[in-house]
């Protein structure tokens, strides 16, 4: 590929009869942009662009300004630019994924070889290349792809999504038994839901599937990747930062949160989002009184706002008053009777205070409308196993381990219902599974006493 060499100071001087030949001008920034902020940014990072047309880092620096601010088109169009200017590997694999972000895989193909080409240590241009490769229904040029990628993939989150794109290359080519056999291994090491969503449809697809419905697709799968992650800090204004302030807290990283949108509360008071996501992170990071006094004023403005009301509860929890605790967990499910989290933290609650009829009922309304939540379920198998309905208990808790085989509490926690109904063998095995998973041996000790009364008790 052809880059015209011209240097900052050859660039300059030519910027001023007209730019550097063959270097073409940066796109400009959207015309109708409402929030100063990143109006003002954009304007001065395409100034800079100007200023050395001839350069590729900074040409990428562009892109990457117009990438992290949802300007996927004029982001495509400036990488294109940056990778005609400079050799570095950086710019056709931000390039694909923008190509990629406007359903141009082929495209998106194209700029990530040229990526590999330039750095092919570099593991995620091979798990994104196999990923659109799969898209294309060319699965077995997919499962050599993610091959490669495993050979190279030095952290555990890239080497367990080289594993699942295996083993979906595997489905594609109608090999059910195979992607079995991998996912059960991956299952085993790495607890995610993508993980347990293909298994799934593994099972399904092998003629073993679930009663259940299908699984909706999870959030898909994160691991390290340096030049994405290099995008969080060219975010500016409102929209940008709650966007990545969403994705931060997914990723349990609050005190970047924090620090991410305090200089935007003066600018924004009143914002919704912005005021909840704030205040999550304060609670996070050990400001709780801030926290409160955040969401006691956004309820004043937005009293119809359920998140307000749960994040207010959680720190009402926190300081011990469960009666207002209470109320506003109820308010938030009259607002919204879907929110599954909110139902098993009130759940919890009411079995604190002794009401296991009121638990049971919010938390069964709850899996009724949430079949596959493995918290709700398993809550929902504590409460039955309460009140003595083993039966309930039994059918909650397999629930959860098809889910989540490696759910501890579950496993030994079915041990009980086991032998309650007299499946004693069933019950030593789930204590043994329960040893495994790593739950303490007095407990499993304690538990095992305990089935064995059981066992020389029954006829």
């Amino acid at each position: 590929m052809v880059r015209v060499a011209c240097n900052a100071g050859l660039a300059a001087a030519l910027l001023a009869i007209g730019g550097c030949s063959g270097c073409p001008p940066p796109p400009k920034p959207p015309a109708q942009i409402q929030e100063a902020e990143l109006r003002d940014f954009l304007r001065g990072v395409v100034q800079a662009a100007r200023a050395a047309p001839c350069s590729g880092v900074v040409r990428g620096q562009l892109g990457m300004a117009y990438h992290a601010n949802g300007f996927t088109a004029a982001a495509a169009e400036t990488y294109a630019q940056a990778t005609a200017l400079d050799d570095d590997a950086r710019w056709p694999y931000l390039l694909a994924l923008t190509h990629a972000a406007l359903g141009d895989l082929q495209d998106a193909l194209r700029a990530v070889e040229a990526a590999i080409a330039l750095a092919p240590e570099y593991t995620s241009a091979w798990l994104h290349r196999g990923a659109w490769l799969l898209q294309l229904d060319r699965a077995v040029e997919a499962a050599d792809i993610y091959a490669k990628a495993l050979a190279l993939a030095e952290h555990p989150a890239v080497a367990a999504a080289a594993r699942l794109g295996s083993a979906r290359a595997l489905l594609q080519q109608g090999d059910a038994a195979g992607a079995l056999a991998l996912l059960e291994a991956l299952a085993d090491e790495f607890d995610h839901p993508q993980v347990h969503y293909l298994l799934d449809r593994a099972q399904r697809q092998a003629g073993q599937g679930s009663a259940l419905p299908p699984r909706a697709q999870p959030t898909p799968m994160r691991w390290p990747d340096p030049h994405r992650d290099a995008l969080h800090s060219h975010v500016r204004g409102l929209s940008g930062s709650l966007a990545l302030a969403g994705s931060l807290l997914k990723a349990n990283r609050p005190a970047e949160v924090a620090a991410l949108l305090e200089p935007l509360l003066a600018a924004h008071d009143g914002n919704r989002q912005l005021m909840n996501d704030l205040a999550i992170a304060w609670r996070l990071t050990g400001r709780g009184d801030e926290a409160l006094a955040l969401l006691e004023r956004g309820i004043a403005t937005h009293p119809d706002y359920a998140p307000f009301h749960f994040n207010i509860a959680l720190l009402r929890e926190d300081a011990g008053d469960d009666e207002a605790a209470e109320t506003h967990l109820r308010r938030a499910l009259a607002l919204n009777p879907n929110l599954a989290g909110v139902a098993r933290r009130l759940a919890g609650l009411l079995v604190r205070g002794g009401r296991v009829e009121e638990a049971r009922e919010t938390v069964e309304r709850a899996v009724r409308g949430s079949p596959r939540r493995v918290g709700l379920r398993f809550f929902a198998g504590m409460v039955a196993g309460m009140q003595g309905d083993w039966p309930a208990a039994l059918a909650h808790l397999r629930v959860v381990l098809q889910e989540a085989p490696r759910h501890q509490r579950a496993q030994f926690l079915i041990a009980t219902a086991f032998a309650e109904q007299g499946e004693f063998a069933a019950a030593r095995a789930a204590l043994a599974a329960a040893r495994r998973l790593g739950v303490a041996e007095e407990e499993i000790e304690s538990a095992r006493r305990h089935v064995e009364a059981l066992a020389r008790a029954a006829p």
